[in-house]
């Protein structure tokens, strides 16, 4: 041997010196001890280490394990202390023995025991459950004369294989196949759901009092104070036997595997043989004594096994050590990669001497995965991640079930490019607004001045047609005041009067584009009356007029022009007058009518001004045409009203 190490696993490694290295657990220790097969393993405080074989029982003393004189053709099955310190063990086909103070007693079916063939005893201060194949036997008294009793039925046809007295003096029972029992005062609980129809191999209490259930085909469960079973440890093999180690930590076996339960962590760790922890077998009965010790029996070997009260040795350690981006290595992961960088390989190890095979790997990244993601590379692959911050969890544990896993963490950020960094799309955006803000300023500008020239166009053209108006009426009264100085110079002089009065009317009117309909009849009706001076009752005007068209709006003159276009083009007389009708169809429009009645010099003398100036104006003000409609009989002018000035 060239040199040896211990590592915190506990493995011991030896460096020969032809270059091979050795490995070896150091915790598991074989005994110096071999039988046909044990049966069960104590830790007796009289007799130390003690074991049922099919050869007797064998006890060490002074290093040397000695047969118990008397035991010697004895089939030994199972042990039980009581409080006094004495050894009770049973057999197959010679009942139930004791040992107490050196001295061996026998008790079989000639003295109350149900049947010779013990499977499973259960000890509490100083009485004793015996399971056999005729039922469950309970014994108490003094060794020479105790009393023996059949108390419990309710399973018949079925064997006990498992016993148990918990602190509260409650008796749980595991069968063959009747499922799972509890016994106290008399009476007796089954626990049908999950155990009807199970087969129970084992029972153990912990240190806080929940019971422990070893079963065929369901796994380890737990029964707690509120008497409700869990599954606690799920197993595909059966489980075979549960003890409790201490401080709530328990050992377990199902198939060839080795279960340990650590309280502190609420972690179960399962170790196989092929995990170089210790020679799987189904035939193993353990005990766990004061020295944090157990002692099982694989076969016809007794082992020694020293367990940390710790799960700590069973935790991997993880290594990162290198990194690879753009095919670039790095010793050191960085903390942030630029924005071109974006093709990342990272490299691990993990190191667990026991079996680094059964190594499981597992990672997440945050913001791509939202759950585990498993492996068994020794390398993780990212490629065109998106830019951000990201954080890569990363475990691995001795199954699985990553019972207490070594983890580590690695933080870094992705750099975006240029155009999707903040500042970037920020100034961006500054520059897009302010392109767009340019743009309406110059918009609004543009509209409002081809506003302003649409508004100056406008009020030119009505200015220019109102201006065409006052001469057009001018023009037909200074015709009508000669024809009065001609034919009645005494009128004349009033028809001026009331001429003046019109125009001042007039005058107060010139700057409106357009005036109520109110208004404009009012104004009418100065205009009527000097036509009457001269027409007498050749002219008559009737109106008809909606009280809702009185506020909506029209040109000045507008009527005036129409009545004075029927005076002008059309005959009238005593006999058959000129009747004109002024009327409102609707809200929205006025209309004159007059009989069409033509002058024989109407159409030599006729201008169009009066008509083309009312349409134009129409148009300009409202944007609807003026509806004219000429015969058969009567002459039709119908004008559109505004709602606003």
């Amino acid at each position: 041997m060239m040199g040896s190490l211990i590592d915190r696993e506990g493995n011991l490694f030896i460096a020969k010196r032809d270059g091979s290295l050795l490995k070896t657990w150091i915790p598991l220790k074989k005994l110096n001890f071999k039988t046909s097969e044990i049966r069960s393993i104590i830790e007796s405080k009289t007799w130390g280490t003690v074991v049922a074989a099919e050869t007797g029982v064998w006890y060490l003393a002074d290093s040397i394990w000695t047969c118990l004189k008397g035991t010697e053709t004895v089939v030994a099955t199972c042990f039980a202390e009581d409080g006094s310190g004495r050894l009770w063990f049973g057999s197959f086909d010679k009942g139930l023995f004791c040992l107490d103070q050196g001295k061996l007693y026998q008790y079989g079916t000639k003295k109350g025991l149900g049947d010779n063939n013990v499977l499973t005893l259960c000890s509490r201060n100083d009485e004793l459950w015996i399971s056999t194949f005729s039922g469950i036997d309970h014994l108490l008294g003094p060794v020479h004369a105790p009393e023996i009793s059949s108390p419990i039925t309710g399973f018949s046809g079925h064997f006990a294989y498992s016993l148990l007295i918990d602190s509260r003096g409650v008796l749980w029972i595991g069968t063959d196949g009747a499922g799972l029992y509890s016994w106290k005062d008399g009476k007796l609980k089954a626990f049908d759901d999950p155990f009807k129809g199970s087969q129970v191999y084992d029972l153990a209490e912990d240190n806080k009092q929940q019971i422990w259930v070893a079963t065929s085909d369901l796994g380890f469960w737990t029964i707690g104070n509120d008497g409700i079973p869990q599954l606690k440890i799920p197993v595909t093999d059966r489980a075979l036997h549960i003890h409790h180690l201490d401080q709530g930590n328990m050992l377990a076996f199902s198939g060839d595997k080795m279960i340990l339960y650590y309280s502190a962590v609420d972690q179960y760790f399962v170790l196989g043989k092929n995990s170089g922890t210790f020679p799987g077998s189904p035939d193993i009965k353990a005990l766990y004594n004061n020295k944090h010790e157990v002692c099982m029996g694989v076969g016809g070997v007794p082992y020694l096994l020293n367990l940390p009260d710790h799960p700590d040795w069973l935790k991997p350690r993880l290594l990162f050590y290198g990194t690879n981006i753009n095919g670039i290595p790095y010793q050191q992961f960085p903390a942030k990669l630029g924005s071109d960088e974006n093709i990342l390989r990272i490299q691990f190890q993990a190191f667990w001497y026991r079996n680094p095979a059964n190594l499981v790997y597992r990672y997440r990244l945050t913001g791509i995965d939202t759950n585990w993601q498993f492996t068994k590379d020794d390398a993780l692959y990212f490629g065109k991640l998106p830019s951000g911050r990201y954080i890569l969890d990363f475990e691995v544990s001795v199954n699985e079930n990553f019972p207490l896993p070594a983890r580590d963490q690695l933080a870094f950020e992705r750099a975006a490019p240029l155009y999707a960094q903040t500042w970037f799309i920020t100034s961006m955006a500054l520059v897009f607004l302010g392109l767009i803000l340019s743009f309406l300023h110059l918009r609004i500008r543009r509209i409002t001045r081809l506003e302003k020239l649409e508004r100056d166009k406008l009020t030119f053209q009505l200015e220019t047609l109102r201006n065409q108006v006052n001469p057009h009426f001018i023009f037909n009264s200074f015709n009508t005041l000669q024809g009065l100085i001609d034919t009645n110079p005494g009128n004349a002089t009033a028809y001026l009067e009331k001429l003046a009065r019109f125009f001042r009317n007039l005058l107060l009117l010139q700057n409106k584009n357009s005036i109520t309909l109110k208004e404009e009849l009012t104004l009418l009706e100065n205009y009527e009356a000097l036509q009457r001076e001269r027409f007498g009752q050749k002219f008559v005007v009737h109106r008809d007029i909606l009280p809702e068209a009185l506020d909506h709006y029209i040109a000045p003159m507008t009527l005036q022009i129409l009545l004075e276009n029927a005076l002008k083009h059309n005959a009238l007389s005593k006999k058959d007058p000129l009747i004109i009708h002024i009327e409102t169809p609707n809200p929205l429009h006025v209309q004159v009518k007059n009989p069409i009645r033509l002058k024989t010099d109407s159409r030599n003398n006729s201008t169009v001004t009066g008509l083309k100036n009312i349409q134009e104006r129409s148009l300009l003000r409202t944007g609807k045409k003026v509806d004219i409609v000429n015969g058969p009989g009567d002459f039709i002018v119908q004008v559109p009203l505004s709602k606003d000035p």
